[in-house]
């Protein structure tokens, strides 16, 4: 956070606490990049990735209790992953539920963060993330009734990742290749509802 790092930058606002600035539903992040400031070496780079189409979620209850999400296919998407938090009072005993799209038995935290393509394909395979050609997926009705009526769901579409170095990596392998700065440049697309 800004608090415990000094070299810590929100964009595009300078303080995020007091400014909300948006950005244009037009920008583009392809083409030429400058990053500037007084606690790192100036970046000029180029991302060969705009953002990633948005996602459009929708959901529908079965007649069996259980509530089926599906979406838009996102081009260039590495891997999608879903979850629902909810919870309940009864009796006053709290149940808070946690449940995932993850084939396997996946705790979902980090899940719903970055993650590199690579790392998408492995999960991917290990049925802990939906591959990118999925568009639906259901949150069974054990999870819907044990949570109550109320609850949080979120999808993640994971994408593509841009990584740059300066300089680039010299031809002559005995050349010693000192970095000056690096960029990773991570892609995903993001909703969520009630």
């Amino acid at each position: 956070s800004a608090a415990s790092w000094p070299t810590y930058v929100y964009w595009p606002n300078a303080d995020k606490a007091n400014s909300l600035k948006s950005i244009p539903a037009n920008a583009s992040l392809l083409g030429p990049h400058r990053v500037a400031g007084n606690f790192a070496p100036e970046m000029q780079f180029s991302l060969e990735q705009d953002w990633m189409q948005g996602i459009s979620m929708r959901q529908a209850k079965a007649p069996s209790g259980a509530v089926t999400l599906s979406w838009n296919l996102v081009p260039g998407a590495t891997a999608h992953f879903a979850q629902m938090l909810s919870g309940k009072e009864e009796g006053g005993a709290a149940t808070v539920v946690f449940w995932s799209s993850s084939d396997v038995q996946t705790f979902m935290s980090g899940l719903s963060d970055f993650v590199a393509p690579a790392e998408a394909g492995r999960l991917v395979g290990r049925k802990q993330l939906m591959p990118p050609a999925q568009t639906s997926c259901a949150i069974p009705k054990e999870a819907v009734a044990a949570g109550g009526e109320a609850g949080i769901v979120m999808l993640t579409s994971h994408g593509p990742e841009q990584n740059i170095v300066y300089p680039p990596r010299p031809k002559d392998p005995k050349v010693d290749w000192v970095q000056e700065w690096s960029v990773k440049a991570r892609f995903a697309s993001r909703t969520g509802g009630l």
